[in-house]
C-alpha cells in the first residue's frame, strides 16, 4: 500500500536535536498539564456536566431526560458509561475524565507514530509526528489536555482503529473488521468524530472497491444495531435530546479562524510536499486534512461547539508534516547545508510559531515563580471551602462553578446552556423558562469566583502591568 522500502532511519532523517527541541517543550507543558489535572479547580463547565451525566450512565430515565427538564444531553452514551464503569472501581468521575483525556492524548500521539511508520517514514519521523501533535495540543489546545471531556478519548478509539485499518491493509491487503467496529464504536463516544471513518472508506474505494463496498455495509449494519441498541434501553428521549436544535451562525463559525495561525506553517509545508506526490500515502492525506478542515469548520456553525472540533483536523495534519518532513530529510541527505541549515529553520519556525502564538505563561510560571504556585494553592483552598459550604445547603442548587455542586454531591438541576439555546431557536420563551425554574424551585448560587480555573496568558500579564496594581 505505502512506501515498500523503509531507509536507514540515521541517513536522510530528522535531525536528532530537532527532535530534543521538540520533546523538552512537551515534557514542559505535558507535566504543568498534569499537575493542573490533579487540582480541585473547575478548567471547564464542561466536567461536572460529563461527571453528572457519568454517574446517570446506567439509569434510562436520567441520563436522557425529558424535554420539559430544565437540563439536556445530546451525546451518546459511551463516554458515560465508561466513566461509571472506571469511578464503580475507584476515583471521582471528574478525576477519572481528567485522567482518560490524558491517556488519550498520549494513546493519539502513539497512533500517529505508527500510522507514519506504516506509510514507511523513518522512525525519527514518526516520532517527529507524535511529538509534533503533543506540542500542539498542550500549547494551543491545552484547555482540553486533561479536562474531563470525551472528544479526546473518542478521537483516540477512532484513531486506533485507523491505525489498525491501515496495519492490516499494508499486511495483507484485507480489511481489518476489528478496526471498523472500534471506529464506529467511537461515534458512540462522540457522534462528530466522522474524518477518520469517511477518510479510510473513501481512500478504500480508490483503491480496493470491493472492500469499500463491505467497509460501507459493515459500518451502517454496526452503526444500525448501536442506535438500535440505545433506543431499547434509553427510548425516544435519546434521540430527542440528541437532535436537539443549536443556534448557528457563520460569525460562530469564523471562531474557527482563532486556532489555524498556530497550525498554518505545518498546513503549507504539507500542501508543498503533497501537491508533487502521486503515492498512497500522499493520496491519504489528500484526503484526510481537507476533509478535516471541512467538516470541523462546519460544526463551528453551532453555537457553543469549541476548539475540540478541530482535533481531527490536527491529528491528520501532524501525520502530513512528518511525511513532508521526512521526505525533505532524505531529500537533503546528500547536501549537510540543506539538511542542517533549511530543515532546521523550518523545525524551528514551526515550533516557534506554537509558543508565541499559544500565548501561554503558565508552564514557566509553575516552574520558576514559587508566589504563582502559591496561588494556585490558596485557590485550591478556597474551592474546598465553597464546596464545604453548599454540601450544607438543602434542596435543588444550581452552581454559577459547576464543579463545585458536584463535588458537593449536589444533583444536576440546570443546564444553563442547554436552556439558552431552547429559548435562542424559540422551544421556550423567557417568561416560561422563567416559570419551569419557580416551579423546581432551583436556588442559583454564586461561588467565588477564585475557585475556577484562570488562565494566566501573556497578553493579560502585558495588560495587568500596564493597569497596574
Amino acid at each position: 500500500m505505502m512506501a515498500a522500502h523503509l531507509e536507514d532511519d540515521q541517513k536522510g532523517s530528522i535531525p536528532v536535536h530537532l527532535l530534543v527541541m521538540c520533546m523538552a517543550l512537551v515534557a514542559l507543558y505535558g507535566g504543568w498539564v498534569l499537575w493542573r489535572a490533579c487540582l480541585p479547580l473547575e478548567i471547564d463547565r464542561n466536567e461536572a456536566w460529563n461527571a453528572w451525566h457519568a454517574l446517570d450512565a446506567f439509569k434510562p430515565n436520567a441520563l436522557y431526560p425529558m424535554r420539559q427538564d430544565l437540563v439536556i444531553n445530546n451525546y451518546p452514551p459511551l463516554s458515560f458509561l465508561i466513566t461509571n464503569m472506571l469511578t464503580a472501581i475507584r476515583g471521582d468521575a471528574i478525576q477519572i475524565g481528567r485522567t482518560l483525556s490524558l491517556v488519550a492524548t498520549l494513546s493519539l500521539a502513539i497512533s500517529i507514530g505508527g500510522i507514519v511508520r506504516i506509510m514507511g517514514c523513518s522512525s525519527r519521523a514518526a516520532l517527529m509526528g507524535a511529538a509534533w501533535f503533543l506540542a500542539t495540543m498542550l500549547t494551543c489546545f491545552s484547555d482540553y489536555v486533561g479536562m474531563n471531556d470525551p472528544n479526546l478519548l473518542g478521537l483516540a478509539m477512532s484513531a486506533a482503529g485507523f491505525h489498525w485499518f491501515l496495519c492490516r491493509y499494508q499486511q495483507d491487503k484485507g480489511l481489518a473488521y476489528g478496526a471498523l467496529v472500534l471506529m464506529v464504536c467511537a461515534l458512540f463516544v462522540k457522534h462528530t468524530l466522522i474524518v477518520l471513518p469517511l477518510a479510510a472508506i473513501i481512500w478504500l474505494f480508490l483503491e480496493r472497491k470491493d472492500l469499500a463496498i463491505q467497509a460501507v455495509v459493515l459500518c451502517g449494519a454496526m452503526g444500525i444495531a448501536g442506535l438500535g441498541l440505545c433506543h431499547h434501553y434509553y427510548g425516544d428521549r435519546f434521540f430527542s435530546q440528541l437532535t436537539l436544535p443549536r443556534e448557528t451562525s457563520i460569525w460562530q463559525a469564523l471562531k474557527f479562524l482563532r486556532k489555524l495561525p498556530p497550525l498554518l506553517p505545518a498546513l503549507i509545508i504539507w500542501i508543498g510536499w503533497a501537491r508533487h506526490q502521486r503515492t498512497a500515502s500522499a493520496r491519504l492525506t489528500w484526503i484526510m486534512v481537507p476533509l478535516a478542515l471541512t467538516l470541523n469548520w462546519l460544526q463551528r456553525y453551532g453555537r457553543g461547539v469549541d476548539d475540540n472540533a478541530q482535533f481531527e483536523f490536527v491529528f491528520a495534519l501532524s501525520i502530513g508534516l512528518a511525511l513532508a518532513l521526512d521526505d525533505l530529510c532524505r531529500a537533503a541527505a546528500g547536501s549537510q547545508a540543506l539538511r542542517h541549515g533549511n530543515v532546521r529553520r523550518l523545525y524551528i519556525g514551526l515550533i516557534g510559531t506554537l509558543l508565541i502564538l499559544s500565548n501561554h505563561i503558565e508552564p514557566y510560571l509553575w516552574l520558576f515563580s514559587s508566589s504563582y504556585r502559591q496561588d494556585v494553592a490558596r485557590q485550591s483552598e478556597i474551592a474546598h471551602q465553597e464546596i464545604a459550604r453548599i454540601g450544607k445547603m438543602s434542596g435543588p442548587i444550581s452552581c454559577s462553578i459547576m464543579t463545585i455542586c458536584f463535588e458537593a454531591k449536589k444533583s444536576f438541576v440546570y443546564d444553563s446552556f442547554g436552556m439558552s439555546m431552547r429559548v435562542a431557536t424559540g422551544q421556550w420563551s423567557e417568561i416560561e423558562l422563567a416559570r419551569r425554574q419557580q416551579q423546581q424551585g432551583i436556588r442559583f448560587e454564586q461561588i467565588d469566583p477564585r475557585a475556577e480555573w484562570t488562565d494566566r496568558t501573556l497578553s493579560s500579564a502585558v495588560m495587568h502591568g500596564f493597569a497596574g496594581p
